[in-house]
């Protein structure tokens, strides 16, 4: 059976029963269905859909606030849970929060989201090596330090990126996509070595 269905969008097509379509209209998605059935039962009559797809902050407005004192990411009680991350977390630098990185070596998380600050740590007494390991880093509203210009990181900071390249891409909006194995910036990175 056709039908012809007119879309605010689209104008006036033929389709078939079962059909659908997607218009990108880029900061939503927005989807329009021509359905037809003979049979009334409630299962013909139910359309069920779930958003799958977005990773990262697409659902999410954050506002900006003050930085508070500095927290150590290696002490539980910097943690709003009062735990450590672990290994395949999701995490989240708060607004407001003003974490210091000082673990030699970070579990793979599968995200880092910095919507406060994230500044790699750096001792006044002698170099030690840090490694931060994500599939994905977003910096948000936020800032990632390592080092400064007038004091450069003197010892190795690392960042490992993991994940397949069928791994999910990351998406920040309905039409922005950032792949995967990234650091993605709309915030402030500064990285200064020796």
């Amino acid at each position: 059976m056709n039908q012809t269905y007119a879309g605010a969008k689209s104008g006036l097509f033929d389709f078939k029963t079962g059909y659908n379509n997607v218009w990108n209209d880029t900061e939503t998605r927005e989807f329009e269905f021509a359905v037809t059935a003979n049979d009334l039962s409630k299962n013909a009559r139910t359309i069920k859909m779930e958003g799958i797809r977005c990773i990262g902050g697409c659902n999410k407005a954050v506002e900006a606030v003050e930085l508070g004192l500095p927290r150590y990411w290696s002490n539980p009680e910097s943690w709003s849970s009062g735990e450590l991350p672990i290994e395949g977390d999701t995490v989240e630098i708060e607004p407001g929060v003003n974490m210091i990185f000082d673990l030699a070596e970070s579990p793979v998380l599968k995200l880092l989201t910095i919507n406060g600050r994230l500044t790699f740590d750096q001792p006044e007494a002698g170099d030690v090596d840090l490694h931060l390991k994500s599939y994905h880093i977003f910096v948000n509203i936020g800032e990632f330090f390592i080092g400064s210009a007038d004091k450069p990181f003197t010892a190795n900071a690392q960042i490992t990126l993991s994940g397949e390249a069928s791994a999910d891409t990351i998406t920040y909006s309905g039409a922005i996509e950032a792949g995967n194995k990234v650091i993605s910036n709309v915030g402030t990175v500064k990285m200064y070595g020796v």
